[in-house]
């Protein structure tokens, strides 16, 4: 597996699942317009899993316990090999200290409100930092031949292309131009979009307020 800087959080801590204090502490409410760093508004949501009793941790570690070789990022593919890059260990500390960042301010918040302390720990073995880098593996390059690799799948992943809108309704990323989903078109509006208004705006429980925001500019549009 070709690893990246993709950020980890814990399933569940201190008794709640990782998303419900979040929510809880108000930090998926965060506004668009109140980030000031532009590569915030790029990262990635942190992987999770929902399946069995209350999901778990997706770690590098938990991934390689299971046997599969993490390595850095790809880089490219000629007819002979498949070449990585040497960040594994990189990878593997940035989503370990994420997930220790998001703890510790779980932590912060409970010192002010400890009567929402539940009391409870749980031990999350996939959550544990790989102090080692035992996880990452030192491959950089794999030949196709002595591999025995007769096929290849690509699971590309999926991306905007707007390249059916006039280039004046686009940002510098292709992306529409808009702010809090209102674009700068009257009549035009978007949603959708991580970071639309605020950080929950990509995730599916964050869909309705914004839905309901749009409506609301819709309708008072339509009044005036």
């Amino acid at each position: 597996m070709a690893s990246s800087k993709v950020p980890r959080a814990p399933r569940r801590y201190r008794g709640k699942d990782i998303m419900e204090w979040l929510d809880i502490m108000g930090i998926q409410d965060t506004l668009t317009q109140d980030v000031k760093s532009t590569p915030q508004l790029q990262n990635k949501q942190p992987q999770s899993s929902g399946v069995g009793v209350f999901g778990h941790t997706i770690s590098y570690q938990s991934l390689h316990q299971l046997g599969v070789a993490i390595l850095g990022s790809f880089k490219g593919i000629n007819k002979k090999a498949f070449h990585f890059s040497d960040n594994a260990k990189e990878n593997i500390r940035f989503a370990d200290d994420t997930s220790q960042s998001i703890k510790e301010n779980i932590d912060g918040f409970l010192s002010k409100h400890p009567e929402l302390n539940t009391g409870i720990t749980e031990e999350d073995e996939a959550d544990f930092p790989d102090v080692d880098y035992s996880s990452a593996s030192e491959v950089k390059e794999i030949n196709i031949k002595q591999s025995e690799i007769t096929s290849i799948i690509w699971a590309t992943g999926f991306g905007y292309d707007f390249s059916y809108m006039s280039p004046s309704l686009l940002n510098d990323t292709g992306s529409p131009a808009h702010c809090n989903g209102i674009m700068n078109t009257e009549h035009l509006y978007c949603i959708g979009f991580p970071w639309l208004r605020k950080k929950k705006s990509g995730l599916v429980f964050g869909i309705q307020e914004d839905a309901e925001f749009l409506v609301e500019k819709i309708k008072n549009t339509q009044r005036q």
